[in-house]
């Protein structure tokens, strides 16, 4: 593992988790594909550059932009799927 490889990762990793809905563990998988360099040590490096209460604030904004349509899409399968069953049990 050459040090500029891990810097290369890390500044790929940290632009990536700043400007894209990828989960962090998709990009550090990706990071470690692309640069060779094991994925917990760019974890290691990121939270140190960028701190545990980005990352925390990140993943609360995350689960705030996508929650409500995970929500949506339950309910609708489960409004369909008592809907089917109370069908097929009045038959």
């Amino acid at each position: 593992m050459a040090p500029g490889n891990l810097e290369s990762a890390v500044g790929w990793a940290i632009w990536t988790l700043q400007n894209t809905s990828m989960s962090k563990a998709s990009i550090f998988k990706k990071a470690r594909a692309r640069f060779g360099v094991p994925a917990m040590a760019i974890e290691r490096e990121v939270l140190a550059r960028l701190g545990q209460s980005w990352m925390d604030a990140r993943s609360a904004d995350l689960m705030a932009q996508f929650r409500p349509q995970h929500v949506y899409d339950r309910s609708l399968s489960m409004r369909v799927h008592y809907a089917a069953r109370k069908h097929l049990k009045d038959i």
